[in-house]
């Protein structure tokens, strides 16, 4: 990939605030393998982060349809304005994403990426 070549699932934030961060050592959530993470708190005021969100799901949505069987996952779970999001507890809710999307039981989705 050339340096100028910009990946469309990658974002650069504005000011934001950090929640739950493990950036000096790796923590492990409900016995998983110990993962270097953060949550970040971003202002409503700031669109042009959350646009760039946005548009980061929809390519990443549009890149793993052959993950997803060839089907377009629904973003309704991901996009409705009107109910605040919290994410207490990122392993849990990653493995009812899976479920959402139809995974089978044991499979997930990957944490890693």
């Amino acid at each position: 990939m050339s340096a100028n070549h910009k990946n469309p699932t990658k974002v650069v934030t504005g000011v934001v605030r950090l929640s739950y961060a493990n950036v000096w050592e790796p923590a492990s959530i409900n016995g998983s393998n110990p993962k270097y993470s953060v949550s970040l708190i971003i202002p409503k005021t700031d669109t042009k982060t959350i646009d760039a969100i946005n548009a980061a799901v929809d390519a990443a949505i549009k890149d793993g349809v052959a993950k997803f069987g060839g089907k377009i996952p629904g973003k309704a779970a991901l996009t409705a304005s009107a109910v605040a999001k919290w994410a207490f507890n990122v392993q849990f809710e990653r493995v009812c994403l899976s479920r959402y999307l139809g995974y089978s039981v044991g499979r997930y989705l990957n944490s890693d990426s």
